[in-house]
């Protein structure tokens, strides 16, 4: 979901809380679905993934969809060799399966998508085209976008680094078994920017959500959230 030369610290985001900063005032949220795979290792950056996921978890309105890694043939032009190489499959089929399965069984009236994957484009096409009634905003992440995307939606808006910087889980989630879900040191704020302030945020970036990016629904509607990975 976030670009990879964005600081590591945004990776320990609550995305239910990003959610709250977009949508409006009187729009109510359903629920957040948080789309993602897992290797099958004990690396530290799957480790890492583990502790995220697991904290997102604790998260009332967030429910995580996992798709799965299948290993693939690489060729490598310069040693002149194959490699296996792990590629993450699935995530797009998943929010497809979602977005339509939540359409047809009536449970939103608004989607936010949280992607910046032409790949989505035809799943929200169809939808327009399918239900008259139901409406898909796609939320661009910093440094990422989709004309097509743009083109098919019902609106979009872009999120900046001050928004995300603002919807940080907390550095320990007890667990409701005992013992906490601890932040992983290397996602920690401190380790980023060791000379500042912990209790201060580096933000150079700032960003205002416009106010006009859709028109207020009809007060109790209901609006799902979909967020890949």
């Amino acid at each position: 979901m976030l670009d990879a030369k964005l600081p590591r610290w945004y990776l320990w985001l609550d995305v239910c809380k990003l959610i709250t900063q977009i949508k409006k005032i009187n729009q109510e949220i359903v629920v957040v679905k948080y789309f993602t795979a897992l290797r099958d290792n004990e690396e530290p950056s799957t480790v890492r993934k583990k502790t995220y996921i697991e904290a997102l978890e604790t998260l009332e309105l967030c429910e995580v969809i996992k798709g799965k890694y299948k290993n693939e043939d690489f060729f490598c032009q310069r040693c002149r060799r194959n490699y296996k190489v792990p590629k993450e499959k699935m995530t797009d089929v998943n929010i497809a399966i979602e977005l339509i399965n939540d359409a047809f069984k009536d449970k939103f009236d608004q989607a936010i998508l949280l992607s910046g994957d032409s790949d989505l484009t035809p799943v929200v096409e169809m939808l327009r085209e399918e239900f008259d009634d139901k409406r898909i905003i796609v939320v661009f992440p910093p440094a990422r976008t989709s004309d097509d995307l743009k083109e098919v939606a019902n609106g979009f808006l872009r999120i900046g680094r001050a928004n995300i910087s603002q919807s940080d889980l907390p550095n320990r989630i007890r667990r409701d078994t005992g013992g906490y879900i601890v932040r992983p040191p290397e996602w920690s704020k401190i380790t980023q920017y060791p000379l500042l302030n912990p209790l201060q945020v580096y933000n150079p970036y700032t960003f205002n959500l416009s106010d006009t990016w859709l028109s207020p629904p009809h007060r109790g509607r209901r609006h799902r959230y979909h967020l890949p990975p």
